[in-house]
């Protein structure tokens, strides 16, 4: 029986440079001669669920669509979550395949915490996707951070999604490997501190219940001021570089949540609206996939 292959994935707020951060990675675990698949939700690949709601969500008008509330569009990105993980990523982890993920359930957990969204709503959501894991957990998960994003992006809004990707990983190091990567730099250079998440153990197969005891309990303000406390245990890079810092991975302790016990901000959930001259929303400041 084949072993159980690797997921691998990687998180952050647009504009850190993850996604080709994660195609280069794939690209690297290929050329070392892994069976590796890069794989991003929702999902852009022609004929699936996931480049249908892409494409939606990128030009809903395309589709005579001109406003989507946030709750309608992080159901529709879960479906689309769910429908690569039964058809893509759990056969080929089964088959022993290592799967680079580009964005995990951290996305619309931090997206929709800033767009409002009902708890209550947003947790069953994610406790929807996390059955569907089976849970399937990743080997590490990359946490990319930068100091200001790559494009332009409302600074405001960013640095609020920043932080609040920092106390998520910080509660979700107690279950997984968080590596936290800076992105600052030339590329390679960050793709040389990756190589020794290589060594990390598998992804692990077995089955875990997920019920709302298990679900996060993050009591995050985004208007608020925040950051998580990081602790880094230095793992040495492959080379020494000016441009990038080594990895520092959140320690896995055994408190299951970091919450900062501030309330919702009131002002949230609007519609996003479409307007005739352009692809993208005129609200700013959710995931662009």
């Amino acid at each position: 029986m084949r072993p159980f292959g690797k997921l691998y994935v990687f998180e952050g707020p647009d504009g850190v440079g993850k996604s080709a951060l994660s195609r280069r990675f794939a690209q690297q675990l290929v050329a070392l001669g892994t069976d590796c698949e890069y794989l991003a939700f929702p999902g852009n690949d022609e004929g699936t669920l996931g480049k249908h709601i892409y494409d939606l969500h990128h030009d809903a008008q395309r589709y005579g669509i001109r406003a989507l509330r946030p709750a309608s569009l992080q159901v529709l990105h879960v479906a689309a979550h769910i429908d690569t993980i039964e058809t893509r990523i759990l056969p080929a982890l089964q088959a022993g395949r290592t799967i680079i993920l580009d964005r995990f359930w951290w996305s619309t957990k931090v997206y929709g915490l800033l767009e409002g969204i009902n708890r209550n709503m947003l947790d069953t959501l994610i406790e929807l996707e996390l059955l569907a894991w089976r849970g399937v957990q990743p080997a590490v998960l990359f946490l990319v951070c930068r100091h200001v994003p790559l494009r332009p992006e409302p600074l405001d809004h960013w640095r609020r999604c920043r932080d609040v990707y920092a106390v998520l990983a910080a509660e979700q190091a107690a279950h997984y490997p968080v590596s936290l990567i800076e992105n600052n730099g030339l590329i390679e250079d960050t793709l040389a501190v990756l190589l020794p998440a290589l060594q990390s153990p598998q992804s692990s197969p077995l089955p875990a219940a997920h019920g709302r005891d298990d679900q996060l309990p993050l009591a995050f303000d985004p208007e608020a001021p925040h950051h998580a406390p990081y602790t880094f245990s230095s793992l040495a890079p492959a080379k020494p570089t000016q441009s990038s810092r080594p990895i520092g991975v959140l320690p896995r302790s055994g408190k299951r949540s970091f919450s900062s016990g501030l309330p919702p901000p009131p002002s949230r959930g609007l519609p996003i609206q479409f307007s005739g001259s352009t692809n993208s929303p005129t609200r700013t400041g959710r995931r662009t996939a």
